[in-house]
């Protein structure tokens, strides 16, 4: 009847029409912000509402089309309520003592690999709903024949808020779990050996809390060859070194500089032992090595060395007595024997990272 009338006295086309008879029933609107909390519903508006003019309904269409961004909001909004609870339960197994450390490990990756993605569509989650209320805002300042239009962009403005809201608690959420993967990835032991890209196999020692990487052999012929070709320092003298070998008759520098020249190739961090690693190392290899520790020598002829040279001495780890009655001799940086080797350490941090590669390369 209604539909009739109005036929009768506005010349409106059939699709106008048809986007009109739309706009008479605004299905309810939920979103919740919590899980067990009661959805707001928007209002429904019934046939029967009478429009003046063309004007009229072109703003009941403006409407619509803020309806439907809004339903889209609230659609993408559950989606990443989903994907939020699914990163919380993939790094909450990553601390389950049944899993080995691998598998722990790759929980951890699956959730960092996911993560962006995520927070990625929150933020533009946000920025439409921010969008979404400006429309509100501005549909609200409008005046419309029939209240319930008006009851509706109040209640859905509301609904809006919430909204927002919910979405900076998933924000919020996502930064928890950003900081649970890097501490769940530093709560799981680093691995107990590892061989790093110059073919040095490297094994773990812990004192207490104190642990870190020792070379499993001292630095061999072959691999302090690479660096010295790759050095623009120097050219290599004598003859051919073999393999497995361990280098000996080194400076304490030289070896310095083997080190750093590692730790490039590397991208982490090599050293000499400290007198303190050094006797962890106990007698594992055959010859004495250079540490990283200055020698303090309390007696008078050690502190006569130190004035006439004017450079710190090291301190060689000796265990077995080669150089003297103790396993702790103190040494010119410069010099070289030819019963002193060198052997290289890292953190446990390098050998998580080689791990953290190792499955992503897997994977």
């Amino acid at each position: 009847m209604w539909g009739s009338t109005l036929m009768h006295h506005l010349p409106f086309s059939n699709a106008v029409l048809a986007i009109f008879a739309s706009l008479l029933i605004f299905p309810s609107f939920a979103f919740s912000q919590t899980k067990g909390q009661r959805p707001a519903a928007l209002p429904e508006l019934g046939a029967g509402t009478g429009v003046a003019s063309l004007r009229e309904v072109k703003k009941r269409e403006r409407v619509l089309t803020i309806r439907k961004q809004l339903m889209a909001t609230q659609k993408a909004a559950g989606e990443r309520e989903q994907e939020i609870t699914r990163l919380t339960a993939l790094v909450q197994s990553g601390t389950s003592t049944r899993l080995s450390a691998d598998e722990r490990v790759l929980r951890y990756m699956q959730a960092q690999d996911a993560h962006p993605a995520v927070a990625d569509r929150l933020r533009q989650d946000r920025e439409q709903s921010l969008h979404v209320m400006q429309q509100l805002k501005a549909a609200g300042d409008e005046e419309y024949s029939d209240e319930r239009i008006s009851a509706y962009i109040g209640q859905a403005n509301q609904a809006l808020r919430r909204m927002l809201r919910a979405q900076g608690e998933q924000q919020k959420r996502l930064t928890k779990i950003k900081r649970a993967i890097l501490n769940g990835r530093r709560g799981v032991a680093p691995p107990p050996g590892f061989a790093n890209r110059n073919s040095m196999a490297m094994t773990l020692l812990t004192d207490g809390e104190h642990s870190f990487y020792v070379s499993e052999k001292l630095v061999s012929t072959q691999q302090f060859s690479a660096f010295f070709k790759a050095s623009t320092t120097g050219k290599e003298d004598g003859a051919p070194h073999k393999a497995d070998k361990p280098m000996t008759g080194l400076s304490w520098d030289m070896a310095r500089q083997f080190c750093r020249w590692l730790s490039v190739r590397e991208n982490a961090t090599y050293r000499l032992p400290t007198a303190a690693e050094a006797a962890l190392i106990g007698e594992r290899f055959p010859s004495a090595v250079w540490t990283n520790s200055t020698w303090e020598g309390p007696d008078p002829a050690a502190r006569k060395v130190r004035e006439r040279f004017g450079v710190p001495m090291k301190i060689i780890w000796d265990p077995h007595k080669r150089f003297g009655a103790e396993t702790t001799v103190g040494e010119l940086p410069f010099a070289s024997y030819d019963e002193l080797a060198f052997t290289v350490v890292t953190s446990r941090k390098t050998g998580r990272v080689d791990r953290w590669n190792r499955l992503r390369t897997e994977k």
